[in-house]
């Protein structure tokens, strides 16, 4: 778990097998060994975000005895909306640095003709538009069910 690699980290396991608990371990034991380091956890379910939060919280004070810097660990949807930083999404944010035009999901859905492919190809359109990747964050991890 504290291993960190310059690649795809894939964690997998049954339902319950402590996932959530593992990727809020390693955002907090990553924001605790490189403190300027910017780290987003993403998810798909808004019900995550809560959890998330309290765990990478309790991990940061078990570690450092402070709490997490919350500038530099993001917990942010990976869809996001127009809105509030709380709606606050790692695409929306990506079309917002870019510039790029962002689709909510039943214009992408509708354009694509699939709620499947509706956020792969929402951003995929956002990458072709830009000739450079923006560095955002150091490092990003996403829980997929």
């Amino acid at each position: 778990m504290i291993e960190t690699i310059d690649s795809v980290q894939r964690i997998r396991g049954l339902a319950g097998s402590g996932k959530t608990i593992i990727l809020a371990l390693k955002a907090a034991y990553l924001h605790s060994q490189h403190p300027d380091w910017y780290i987003a956890v993403t998810f798909q379910t808004r019900a995550l975000k809560g959890q998330f939060k309290r765990l990478i919280n309790q991990f940061c004070i078990s570690q450092t005895n402070e709490e997490p810097d919350w500038i530099k660990v993001r917990i942010v949807n990976a869809w996001g909306a127009k809105g509030d930083e709380e709606r606050d999404g790692l695409y929306y944010e990506f079309c917002r640095v870019t510039g790029s035009e962002f689709l909510d999901f039943s214009t992408a859905r509708s354009r694509f003709d699939s709620s499947e492919k509706a956020f792969d190809s929402a951003c995929q359109l956002a990458l072709d538009t830009v000739t450079k990747v923006p560095e955002i964050y150091d490092v990003i991890w996403h829980w997929y069910s």
